[in-house]
């Protein structure tokens, strides 16, 4: 008999569980906002927020992958605007600036990618994020520029994963694929760790709260890049 109630219980707790999965499991159906992936893609599990994970080394052991980064001037696209020495890029709800045909230029795509590139080691960079409406993250040089749609975006092909800075709810990208990260969708610096070798992009909000990591096997050199939403401005953090 002890046995027999054990197996009930064990099936019961089974069937709870198969049900759980099911209902984290859906189709997220979003607005499509002048050049944001209206999101009609399945979606995976939402992950909980991880705020308990540990940081390696610490605090400062980031600080030791710390590096500097600046904006290329040649791949930003029309709609944005350079300053502070090439490390804030903002958006002008003015419209397009005329600038020169580079075959590096994102030429449809609000976005524009670091100057510097990685393809070893580990490096760690943080971004100040005037609004809620962006996409941050890495990308292979191979990546399309001369398209329209959202194939040229950062996350939204098989040769870049992002994270999206949405008012609510954050989202992990790649290949077009959407996964919903649980926790605060609202952080004003973002910190990015990445592990070439170990082939992980990890994510850091507000207090250094990990928020998600990649892991992939990485193949060529990694550029740091941006998508930028209108009146949202992106500054490269010097410390």
């Amino acid at each position: 008999d002890r046995i027999n109630g054990v197996t009930d219980v064990l099936s019961r707790v089974s069937k709870l569980v198969s049900e759980d999965l099911e209902k984290a499991v859906g189709t997220a159906v979003g607005q499509d906002k002048d050049g944001s992936p209206q999101d009609k893609r399945p979606v995976l599990a939402v992950v909980p927020s991880p705020a308990a994970f540990s940081l390696p080394g610490g605090k400062e052991g980031l600080s030791a992958y710390r590096c500097s980064l600046t904006f290329d001037p040649r791949t930003a696209n029309g709609h944005l605007s350079l300053s502070l020495e090439n490390r804030r890029a903002e958006h002008l709800i003015s419209g397009p600036r005329p600038v020169p045909p580079y075959e590096v230029r994102f030429d449809h795509t609000w976005q524009v990618l670091c100057f510097q590139s990685f393809k070893s080691g580990r490096h760690y960079w943080e971004l100040e994020v005037s609004k809620p409406w962006a996409y941050v993250g890495v990308t292979y040089e191979t990546i399309p520029r001369k398209e329209k749609g959202k194939r040229c975006m950062v996350g939204m092909n098989d040769l870049s994963w992002s994270l999206q800075l949405d008012e609510h709810q954050l989202c992990a990208w790649h290949s077009g694929r959407r996964e919903a990260l649980a926790g605060p969708s609202h952080h004003s610096r973002i910190g990015m760790l990445l592990d070439y070798e170990a082939g992980t992009l990890t994510y850091y909000g507000d207090g250094q709260t990990r928020l998600h990591a990649f892991h992939c096997a990485f193949t060529a050199e990694l550029f740091p890049a941006c998508w930028i939403g209108e009146g949202v401005s992106i500054t490269l953090c010097s410390t």
